[in-house]
């Protein structure tokens, strides 16, 4: 990967950023970290392709900087009640592949053995709790500490699981820490997933597969198409509605109609946009727009 200074940082800062991502590997001897599983088959392929292509800018890693600092809050934790902290465990899934992950802390509190994870985040991400991508990967780090042999002197036993979330853009009226309850899945359903998801990544690396299958629109960030009613007068929106009657409907409910228009605002793909680095090598973000596939949603008719 090469990386870039456009705005002309000093080395130091460059250097300090550049040294982020460079910690985080998926362990020797493993073929996919549980990051990797949980995310988007293209764009872990696309990386691996073409790594010496990559081009990113050293502002874009502010955001892996603020990742970071997770692990600085867990080096300061001198707590007789925290068990294990930052260990890598391994699992053999059935085609042979070894899955890895990295939990952040287990701890006991009074009866309970619970494992934590920390996540430097914003206020807008966890104000609707707990992400589905997050709940995945704290079941799957439950699963292979539960089930991984030789990593512990004794087997673990996780009863609880919660997130920790410091928030880097509160207010000085804001709860600076959110500490959120994690959902547990049933291991059986955990074992399943890990199992279908291992075979897609597999699949999708297969000489046969002429192309990749797209990212979902979940892993697109994909923000749906909105019908905006706007004043004719400012042109400010609003009302931001799903469809053309919702829409319509709002107008004729404020009335006078000749004064409110409705403008499509089109759908958007902000990690495609503005978060990716291997998009100019993505064949559907290259289509043109509307030739773009969108099979995961032709699957839910």
């Amino acid at each position: 990967m090469k990386l870039t200074n456009r705005n002309h940082y000093p080395e130091f800062v460059v250097n300090a950023l550049k040294n982020v991502n460079e910690k985080y590997e998926r362990g020797e001897g493993a073929d996919i970290s549980v990051t990797e599983l949980i995310s988007a088959p293209l764009l872990r392929i696309l990386k691996k392709r073409h790594w010496d292509e990559i081009t990113e800018d050293v502002e874009d890693r502010m955001y892996s900087f603020w990742g970071s600092l997770g692990h600085q809050f867990i080096e300061n934790i001198d707590s007789k009640n925290v068990i294990y902290k930052e260990q890598r465990v391994f699992f053999e899934t059935e085609n042979g592949w070894v899955l890895s992950g990295q939990f952040d802390v287990i701890y006991k509190v009074g009866n309970e053995t619970v494992l934590a994870d920390l996540k430097f985040t914003s206020k807008y991400a966890v104000k609707e709790g707990v992400r589905q991508e997050w709940q995945r990967q704290l079941n799957i780090y439950k699963y292979i500490v539960e089930n991984s042999t030789g990593s512990f002197e004794a087997p673990v036993v996780i009863d609880r699981l919660e997130l920790v979330a410091p928030i880097r853009d509160a207010t000085f009226l804001d709860d600076k820490i959110a500490v959120l309850p994690v959902k547990k899945f049933k291991p059986e359903k955990v074992r399943e997933y890990i199992e279908k998801r291992v075979a897609f990544h597999v699949l999708c690396e297969d000489k046969l597969v002429a192309e990749v299958p797209e990212c979902t629109p979940e892993e697109r960030w994909q923000d749906p198409p909105k019908y905006a009613v706007c004043s004719k007068a400012g042109g400010k929106s609003l009302k931001n509605l799903n469809s053309q009657a919702e829409a319509e409907a709002h107008v004729k409910e404020k009335g006078k109609e000749g004064v409110w228009v409705i403008e499509l605002r089109h759908q958007k793909n902000r990690r495609c946009e503005g978060y990716c680095s291997v998009r100019k090598f993505c064949w559907w973000w290259n289509l043109p727009e509307e030739k773009r596939p969108n099979s995961y949603e032709d699957l839910k008719k």
